[in-house]
């Protein structure tokens, strides 16, 4: 009797002591739609009944969280995690018929990735907590970009992530390519060799909102002491700089000035030599440093690119000038400002790049070309553009006589000059000097 109860009592004692292995966590995953962990693990012992699922909260304390019966159940998902905002940290214990309760199992902590990124940029820096999985080969990356305006998916990516910046702790990434305008979601999983996820948090950015214009039409050049370009422009809310692209009859294009944003128009201090006709064309550029090459007007391909005019005058008989090629309408007529002496005038309707003219009228005569359009621009215009400013001068004539007689028989009494456009002449200096060249007269 004695025997048996021994016997019983060493039973007893190898059923209490013999206690559940520690199961083995498999993989955490963050469900991207409940923000909720789903946990998975193996089952190490045969006489299981249940598990016990452990959180390790803010005070650092492990917290019975639910317990799951059933061998076989070896899935849970929680109803309260932050997963969303923090890495969570998760254990399990088996505890088997009798009761007795396994250690805890290793540790878990889910994956939380967040991303930084800056006004303007066309990239954001992810990084995250690092995780381990049995066989684990790396990590993916899923994106999903929305157009802000219209909430439209137009992106919809997995990439595989490799040359990772990690250390013991962290991994990094630069994901590149990011249009603007439009939101991002991310998230970072962990895979394995059957291909098993464990998804972070789902993260997001907003790229930064840029108000592209549609066209830019230049409406209209003006040459004269300096270059004023007019323009039309639409959406140019954050349009911050003009860039000026210039060419002459014969090259290319290149970069000729940069200057700040005016919603109509622009001055250059040019000096454009007047037997070269020069182009231009405008390229708006936006508060991030984006520089636009627009069409003229919605549906086109155009490019809206303006030639200066430029007005000469030959061998002191006429005028000639290149065409004016800059309006959506056609040019309805070139006319000439004339100044002369503080009065104005205009010759009207001078076509055929040629008007014979000849200088009639002593003092300095002033001229310019202007081009003007007629009622045909699509936008409703009727621009004028206008050329460089030529002077021209005819001097007064001044007659000396060689000889006079200063008898008092009022025939050549008076020795002085006569100038013919005297009107001219605010004033002159006469002296007469000897042979020797002394001043005997002043």
């Amino acid at each position: 009797m004695k025997n048996i109860l021994i016997i019983f009592f060493l039973f007893v004692q190898f059923v209490v002591l013999s206690k559940p292995l520690p199961p083995t966590i498999n993989y955490l995953s963050v469900d991207s739609t409940t923000s909720q962990v789903e946990i998975y693990w193996t089952n190490n012992s045969s006489d299981v009944t249940g598990y016990i699922i452990y959180h390790y909260d803010l005070n650092g304390i492990w917290v019975s969280l639910d317990t799951v019966n059933g061998i076989n159940n070896t899935y849970y998902k929680t109803l309260n995690s932050m997963g969303q905002s923090s890495s969570q940290r998760y254990s399990i214990v088996a505890f088997d018929s009798n009761n007795n309760n396994s250690p805890r199992s290793e540790p878990h902590s889910t994956i939380y990735a967040q991303s930084d990124y800056s006004l303007c940029s066309r990239y954001c820096d992810i990084n995250w907590n690092n995780y381990y999985m049995s066989n684990m080969v790396g990590y993916r990356l899923f994106v999903k970009g929305l157009n802000a305006t219209s909430q439209q998916v137009f992106f919809d990516t997995v990439l595989n992530i490799n040359n990772l910046d990690t250390n013991v702790y962290f991994s990094d990434y630069i994901y590149n390519n990011l249009e603007y305008n439009s939101k991002y979601f991310f998230t970072i999983a962990a895979y394995d060799e059957n291909d098993s996820l464990s998804r972070s948090n789902v993260f997001s950015i907003q790229t930064t909102e840029i108000e592209k214009p549609d066209f830019l039409y230049i409406r209209s050049v003006n040459n004269l002491d300096t270059v004023k370009i007019n323009y039309h422009i639409n959406n140019h809310s954050d349009i911050t700089d003009i860039k000026v692209y210039k060419r002459n009859n014969y090259g290319s294009f290149y970069h000729h000035k940069t200057v700040p944003f005016d919603s109509s128009y622009l001055y250059i201090n040019d000096y454009n030599i007047l037997d070269i006709g020069y182009y231009y064309y405008l390229s708006p550029v936006d508060k991030c440093g984006n520089d636009y090459i627009l069409p003229s007007m919605l549906m086109s391909s155009d490019t809206s690119i303006v030639n200066t005019l430029n007005i000469k005058y030959n061998d002191n008989s006429y005028f000639n000038w290149n065409n004016y090629e800059g309006f959506l309408g056609n040019v309805y007529s070139y006319n000439i400002y004339q100044e002369l002496n503080g009065s104005y005038s205009d010759i009207q309707n001078v076509n055929n790049n040629y008007f014979p003219f000849e200088i009639q009228d002593y003092g300095v005569s002033c001229f310019y070309l202007y081009a003007i359009e007629d009622n045909n621009n699509i936008y409703g215009f009727r621009d004028t553009s206008f050329s460089n400013k030529i002077c021209l001068e005819k001097p007064p004539l001044v007659f000396l006589p060689n000889t006079f007689s200063p008898n008092n028989d009022y025939k050549n009494d008076i020795f002085s000059p006569v100038i013919e456009g005297v009107y001219e002449v605010k004033g002159y200096v006469f002296n007469i000097l000897d042979k020797w060249g002394n001043i005997i007269f002043t």
